[in-house]
């Protein structure tokens, strides 16, 4: 079993203490229950009054929401007020800011939940991991810069030639760099957004430990194919995995 990272002090501390990787795997159990509890169908998400959710990828010519290959719906958190900006995940387990769906063998508002995420894209640092409580540092995969699609709900990698700043000349292989939004021109139909850590955690359909992965491990979800490097593990040497802690 791959050894717990545990937030301790609000900071990423690894430990090989079986009784602190036993908590850490009860604890995301728990949390995925707590999910399946307050969000079971795309349906209650969207008629939560305390959290606003919207699809993260929309396709105009099916008339809203579609499933990525292998993820499903998916929805983020966003600002209640403006339900314009998504927001950052938070160092609580317990308040997700991603959540999964698979709707396939029937209608969208009684797709099922089949797992949640966190993923930071404000704040985003390719230095320094996301802090989320009992979420190992090393599951935070690299969400590439890009566009979603307008038209058909897909996502297209940005490349060098969408750069318009200064502030970073090359979308490295590697998420080396910070690519933001307004590093990247606008396209007329499509959404833009830079660089973001992702980390995806998918429930057990046993009522096992939920897994880590970029796409779902228990269920074979069709949907509109995302590009291989959509999410990929950081390849940077100068880089440590564990959050940046002080004191």
């Amino acid at each position: 079993m791959l050894t717990a990272s545990l937030l301790i002090g609000g900071c990423g501390v690894p430990v090989s203490d079986p009784f602190q990787t036993q908590r850490a795997v009860a604890a995301r159990s728990e949390a995925a229950i707590d999910v399946a509890v307050r969000w079971p169908s795309y349906q209650a998400a969207m008629q939560d009054d305390e959290v606003a959710w919207f699809p993260t990828h929309v396709a105009l010519l099916q008339g809203g929401a579609v499933a990525s290959t292998g993820m499903g719906v998916s929805v983020a958190r966003m600002d209640q007020a403006t339900l314009l900006h998504p927001l950052d995940a938070t160092h609580d387990l317990y308040e997700p800011n991603m959540l999964f769906f698979d709707a396939e063998g029937g209608s969208l508002p009684d797709a099922v939940i089949i797992g949640f995420g966190y993923f930071v894209h404000e704040a985003f640092d390719p230095a320094v991991r996301p802090d989320v409580e009992f979420v190992d540092p090393d599951w935070f995969l690299i969400h590439e810069a890009g566009y979603h699609l307008s038209w058909t709900g897909g996502f297209e990698l940005a490349t060098d030639e969408d750069l318009m700043n200064a502030s970073t000349t090359a979308i490295d292989p590697g998420g080396c760099n910070r690519v933001t939004d307004d590093d990247l021109q606008t396209h007329f139909t499509a959404i833009k957004h830079g660089r973001a850590w992702s980390s995806h955690l998918w429930i057990d359909p046993d009522g096992g430990e939920p897994e880590h992965a970029a796409l779902d491990p228990f269920y074979s979800i069709g949907g509109v194919d995302l590009p291989d490097s959509a999410f990929y593990e950081q390849d940077c040497e100068q880089f440590v995995a564990s959050p940046v802690c002080e004191g």
